[in-house]
């Protein structure tokens, strides 16, 4: 995870709280997707929507 934040950071040029922050919220989504029974393109939409970032980091996100 501290790859992906270090992405946002220096993609996006914020601190490490609101890259937390983002990073939070899109593990939130994904949590709730799961428990709801969303589908695995859901989880990659909300890779995209929270972080900007390409379907392939989801795995970060199933790991955590």
């Amino acid at each position: 995870m501290d790859e992906i934040i270090k992405i946002l950071m220096k993609r996006d040029k914020i601190h490490e709280y609101e890259a937390r922050e983002m990073v939070k919220n899109c593990q939130d989504e994904i949590n709730d997707l799961i428990m709801c029974g969303g589908t695995l393109e859901d989880m990659e939409d909300a890779v995209k929507y929270w972080l900007g970032l390409e379907p392939d980091y989801l795995d970060a996100f199933l790991e955590w």
